[in-house]
């Protein structure tokens, strides 16, 4: 199914947005000031987005689609170490195999569910909607981890006395950061359910899908999430334990 935008109907949008920036100035006239960086940045991610989706439009190659899950996947696993307020480097590499594990089995998944859709551009837009989730969830189960092994030497020592294993003795921490990924998950049901679904419902109707399809795809794609969520973080600890010593 092909579209054409109409010039009219965004003719009328950029001078409603006009008139509403008109209202903000009034309202605030330092407001744009401390809107520059922002509206920029979104600008600058449009652009990004944009112009590689045109490319893997042209290239038609799958090739293409994991070049920019490895990238993607690289400058989120930096983006979780900067959330998580970590300066040790190699912490990007348990972050890097558990944020690429979760979306890829994730999002290769959710492509068997899409017949008939083509996969080389739908990959692109189910793990952007993946990594976004999966590197909130990284970055605040690495802060937990991190902070539960600088407030528990002693503890973890006592273990280790008492004959508990490695595993046994890093339990504590662990728990505590799977709290701090799944916990988050059930309080962003609600956002999800009134925001996240609406808008791949609409994506996915857009594109051409059936409303009952593109309904039960939105909510697989909830449902994933959660999924993926777990098991980066899990994968995370794991390469974070026998990697980082």
């Amino acid at each position: 199914m092909n579209y054409e935008l109409s010039p009219y109907g965004a003719i009328i949008i950029v001078v409603l947005a006009i008139m509403a920036g008109v209202v903000y100035w009034w309202v605030d006239p330092n407001i744009f000031k401390r809107l520059r960086k922002p509206v920029g940045l979104l600008v600058l991610q449009l652009l990004i987005a944009g112009g590689y989706t045109w490319g893997l439009y042209q290239l038609h190659a799958w090739w293409a689609s994991l070049v920019w899950l490895l990238l993607m996947t690289g400058a989120s696993a930096w983006v979780a170490l900067v959330k998580a307020h970590e300066r040790q480097w190699q912490k990007l590499l348990p972050l890097f195999v558990g944020l690429l594990v979760g979306v890829s089995v994730v999002s290769f998944s959710l492509l068997l569910s899409l017949k008939g859709l083509p996969s080389r551009l739908m990959i692109v837009v189910v793990a952007a909607v993946v990594l976004h989730q999966l590197t909130d969830a990284c970055a605040a189960s690495l802060k937990v981890f991190e902070a539960s092994l600088r407030h528990t030497v002693s503890h973890r020592q006592y273990l280790l006395a008492n004959g508990a294993t490695p595993l046994e003795m890093l339990m504590p921490s662990i728990r505590r950061a799977l709290r701090a990924t799944v916990v988050p998950q059930f309080g962003t049901v609600k956002v999800s359910s009134l925001v996240i679904m609406p808008l791949l419902t609409g994506g996915l109707l857009i594109g051409g899908v059936q409303p009952l399809p593109a309904i039960a795809i939105s909510a697989l794609m909830i449902v994933a999430v959660f999924a993926a969520s777990v098991l980066s973080t899990v994968l995370m600890l794991v390469v974070h334990h026998y990697y980082i010593k």
